[in-house]
């Protein structure tokens, strides 16, 4: 008789979330990504006007710059984080 092994075992849980945990840091960069083409391009003009140092929270205003390739990396920081989400949902996992 063959014996049945758990696919998701403590090993499995444990690479998992390392991933899970490795993933999680990148939405921020691609926050930060998309803010630096923003200001070096649609935003250039606005930034030459900004003091060194000023702190600014672009908020939705990322979002409505009018550059695909902002939009794009936005995109793929909203599917990352949706990916994430699911990842920890199907395995019940609290982290």
């Amino acid at each position: 008789m063959s014996k049945i092994i758990p696919i998701k075992n403590d090993v499995y849980i444990e690479i998992l979330k390392g991933i899970i945990d490795r993933l999680s840091s990148i939405p921020n960069e691609l926050d930060e990504y998309a803010v630096n083409l923003a200001v070096t391009g649609v935003w250039k003009e606005w930034n030459k006007k900004m003091e060194n140092g000023t702190e600014f929270d672009f908020g939705e205003s990322i979002y409505e710059t009018g550059d695909k390739n902002i939009d794009e990396l936005l995109n793929l920081r909203e599917i990352l984080l949706e990916t994430i989400k699911k990842l920890k949902t199907n395995n019940k996992l609290k982290m």
